[in-house]
């Protein structure tokens, strides 16, 4: 008669766990490719716009990046400001813009002269920013007056014809 060895098995919550974890694993691994590429994109838009801080014929003197507003425990962080003495752009960059992130512009626009004070008499402009931008975004953003900025190779296409201030 033959012996048979009996190797245990893993229960299945023991199972459940080791798959868990290593999807933990892969989720953070993916997380922190998606940060570095927004990175790449905040830090294209921000070189760029130091180099010329002109969009849709008004120049800006002073660029902000990656700027805090508002009382403690309800900050917002402000992707890119560009001050001007008579007016204010804030622009919000992803790596991929989705039209979910213009929800996140509004906001901003909405509580900017509440975060600075020092901005209450500027002319307030939107702008959106991104490595991609699909067309029916960025005609969205261009329809509720704001401006639009893509890379163009190893530079970025300003798209500013409709531009206006905001209400805000």
């Amino acid at each position: 008669m033959k012996k048979y060895k009996f190797i245990p098995f893993d229960s299945d919550q023991q199972r459940f766990e080791r798959i868990w974890a290593s999807l933990e694993g892969v989720s953070n691994h993916l997380s922190g490719i998606g940060d570095s590429q927004g990175e790449d994109a905040q830090e294209f838009f921000v070189n760029t716009l130091q180099a010329d801080k002109n969009i849709g014929g008004l120049q800006f003197e002073v660029l902000h990046s990656q700027v805090k507003g508002g009382m403690p425990g309800q900050q917002q962080e402000y992707d890119i400001l560009l001050e001007s003495r008579a007016s204010v752009a804030v622009i919000e960059v992803k790596y991929k813009f989705r039209k979910s992130d213009l929800a996140q512009l509004d906001a901003q626009l909405k509580r900017l002269k509440k975060d600075f004070p020092s901005y209450r008499r500027k002319h307030v402009y939107g702008g959106i920013a991104g490595f991609s931008i699909r067309t029916e975004v960025a005609d969205l953003a261009r329809r509720k007056g704001y401006f639009v900025l893509r890379r163009k190779g190893q530079l970025i296409r300003i798209e500013a014809n409709d531009m206006k201030k905001t209400d805000h």
